[in-house]
């Protein structure tokens, strides 16, 4: 294999270790896909283990996003596309876990990793974003949604409208993220249309 196909594979198999998983049966001897709304993530561990155990899995996952974005930044410091698809494959290892029977959570964390090293200042502002949301309606997947708009509309408003150097590659990850965010949401927006959206609590 070549050193770029090691990379993505590696990233991969990264993003498919189930923290998750593993965070609820270390807390509470559970698996959290099993309980509450069935996602493994920090948000189900929240609920299944505590906020301890969901704080631990989201910082996990979060680095998910991390560590094959700056392997990649070091490895190939000028390999734009590369740092993007590490991140993605790790995305997509969260998602479909290969050590988890290909279920696993919905990929927010893991992203939110990924750009924290792409776009730290535009990440940074979702994350303000995802705080004023939640905080108002105590929702975890809208705040999510939001945030993952937003990066979106940050991203075209440097582009086009403040004419930063931003690439089209870069660009296209934020709008396909954006997209990956709202699809993996789809259930979660179906119950907030309906009114049937849980607000985190235990």
């Amino acid at each position: 294999m070549t050193p770029t196909i090691l990379l993505l594979v590696g990233s991969y198999l990264f993003g498919s270790i189930p923290f998750s998983v593993i965070i609820g049966y270390l807390f509470a001897g559970v698996d959290v896909r099993k309980h509450g709304s069935g996602n493994a993530g920090a948000t189900n561990v929240y609920r299944v283990a505590g906020l301890a155990a969901a704080i631990i899995a989201g910082l996990l996952d979060a680095l998910k996003g991390v560590i094959p974005v700056l392997t990649a930044k070091m490895l190939f410091p000028n390999t734009e596309w590369l740092q993007i698809a590490c991140g993605l494959a790790a995305v997509v290892g969260h998602i479909f876990p290969i050590f988890a029977g290909f279920k696993g959570g919905k990929g927010v964390n893991t992203l939110l990793g990924m750009f924290i090293v792409l776009l730290p200042i535009e990440m940074l502002i979702c994350l303000g974003v995802f705080g004023i949301v939640f905080a108002i309606t105590r929702i975890v997947s809208l705040g999510s949604m939001t945030a993952g708009v937003t990066l979106s509309v940050i991203a075209l408003i440097e582009k086009y409208i403040m004419a930063k150097n931003m690439s089209l590659l870069l660009l296209s990850a934020c709008i396909g993220v954006t997209l990956l965010v709202l699809f993996t949401h789809r259930a979660n927006i179906r119950r907030l249309v309906r009114g049937e959206e849980k607000k985190l609590s235990r």
